[in-house]
C-alpha cells in the first residue's frame, strides 16, 4: 500500500513539473521533482503512519492456542481422558472464535506432536515460542491431567506466557506411585554411609511396594512400604559408595500389584559428588575439659576432617565405647596430645607415637 502511494506521488509531482513558469532545463527539472518526491513521500508516511498502524493491527487477528496432551497417561486409564477434554474442547474453541481469536491446536506431549512416553511443557512451550510472535499471542489453553516430567517452569517467568488451565468434572479411580522428592548431601564421602530420604505419595492404592535404590543399573538396597494407613510415606536409604567422583543413581518405587499406568513417575535419577575419605584427627587426653571442647569445634569447622576425641584412663576410650588405640592411629592424619597432668602412656604407646611422628604424622 505504501509502495503504491509513493508512486502516486511521484507521477503527481512528475506532472506539476512538466510546464513551468519560466521555461527549466531538463536537468533543473528533474532535480526539483526529485527533491520533492522525497520530501513529500516522507511526509505522506508521517502523517499516515498512525493509520497504517491501526490498520495493520485491525487485521491481525489475536491469536490464542489450545493444547491438548495426548500423552499415554491421558487415553491408558480406565477412563480416556483425551476424548473427555476433547469433548470441553468443542465448547471452549467456539467460545473463543466468538471472541474474534484465531485459533491454533496442537496435541503434545513430548513437545508438539512429539512422543507420547512422557510430557514436557517446557519443551512445548519452547517450540512454541520459536514458531509464534508473543506480541500476537493472548494466551495458551493448556488440557491436560498436569503429569509432567519437567524439573521445574521458569519458562513462564522469562516469557510471561499466560497460561489458562481446564478441569473436567470426573475422578479417576486409576491407582499411581510417585516419588515427589529426594533430600540428600549433594557431596559424599568414600565409604561412609550417605543417607537418602525419598518423599512418596500414593493415589487411589493401599497395598504394599518396594523401594529400591539403583546404582549404575544394579539394585544396591531395597525397603518395602506399606500404604495401608498413610498415602504419604517418608523413608531412608543408605549407600557406602566405594567410588570418587560424580556417582549417579535412580530411586524406584514398585507397587506388589499391576496396572499402574503412569510410570514415569516412579523413577527419581539424581546423582551426588563422591571425595576421599575424611582425614582424621585424633585429640588424646587425659580429661574433659572446656579447653578440649574449643579445639574439637574449631576443628569441626573442617568438613574434611574425622574428629575424634579419646579420653585416657587405664584403657582408651571414644564416648562409652573402649577403642583400640594402635588400630584408631594406623589411619590418622593428625594426633593432638594434651596432658592435662595425668596422662601416663606406656612404652608400646610411646613408641607407637614416636613412630607416628616419623613417619609423617
Amino acid at each position: 500500500m505504501v509502495f503504491f502511494l509513493a508512486i502516486i506521488v511521484v507521477i503527481l509531482i512528475f506532472l506539476f513539473y512538466r510546464r513551468t513558469v519560466p521555461p527549466l532545463y531538463n536537468w533543473q527539472k528533474y532535480t526539483l521533482i526529485l527533491l520533492r518526491s522525497i520530501t513529500t513521500v516522507i511526509l505522506v508516511l508521517l502523517l499516515l503512519n498512525p493509520i497504517l498502524y491501526f490498520i495493520r493491527n485491525k487485521l491481525t487477528r489475536p491469536q490464542f492456542i489450545i493444547l491438548k496432551d495426548n500423552s499415554a497417561s491421558m487415553v491408558n486409564s480406565e477412563i480416556n481422558k483425551y476424548d473427555l477434554l476433547a469433548a470441553s474442547y468443542d465448547l471452549l474453541s467456539r467460545s473463543l472464535k466468538k471472541s474474534k481469536y484465531e485459533i491454533q491446536e496442537y496435541d503434545f506431549a513430548d513437545g508438539l506432536n512429539g512422543n507420547p512416553e512422557r510430557t514436557y511443557l517446557s519443551k512445548t512451550l519452547h517450540e512454541i515460542i520459536n514458531r509464534y510472535d508473543l506480541r500476537d499471542l493472548k494466551g495458551i489453553l493448556l488440557l491436560s491431567d498436569g503429569w509432567f516430567k519437567d524439573e521445574e517452569l521458569s519458562i513462564f517467568n522469562e516469557y510471561f506466557i499466560p497460561l489458562y488451565t481446564y478441569l473436567p468434572d470426573y475422578r479417576s479411580m486409576d491407582f499411581d506411585l510417585e516419588l515427589t522428592n529426594l533430600h540428600y548431601n549433594k557431596k559424599a564421602y568414600r565409604q561412609e554411609m550417605t543417607p537418602i530420604i525419598a518423599d512418596i505419595r500414593s493415589q487411589n492404592y493401599q497395598g504394599k511396594a518396594v523401594v529400591e535404590f539403583l546404582l549404575q543399573g544394579k539394585i544396591e538396597h531395597s525397603q518395602r512400604i506399606d500404604f495401608q494407613s498413610d498415602p504419604y510415606q517418608q523413608i531412608t536409604l543408605e549407600h557406602e559408595f566405594r567410588e570418587t567422583g560424580l556417582q549417579e543413581f535412580t530411586i524406584r518405587i514398585m507397587a506388589d500389584s499391576t496396572g499402574e499406568h503412569n510410570m514415569d513417575n516412579n523413577l527419581f535419577p539424581a546423582a551426588v559428588q563422591v571425595v576421599n575419605n575424611r582425614s582424621r584427627v585424633i585429640i588424646l587426653s587425659d580429661r574433659l575439659n572446656w579447653d578440649i571442647k574449643f579445639m574439637i569445634d574449631a576443628l569441626r569447622s573442617q568438613p574434611r576432617w574425622e574428629i575424634n576425641f579419646i579420653l585416657k584412663t587405664d584403657v582408651f576410650m571414644i564416648g562409652k565405647n573402649i577403642v583400640d588405640f594402635p588400630d584408631m592411629i594406623k589411619d590418622s592424619a593428625l594426633l593432638i596430645i594434651m596432658n592435662q597432668g595425668s596422662l601416663h602412656l606406656n612404652k608400646d604407646i610411646a613408641d607407637l607415637i614416636r613412630s607416628f611422628v616419623a613417619k609423617g604424622g
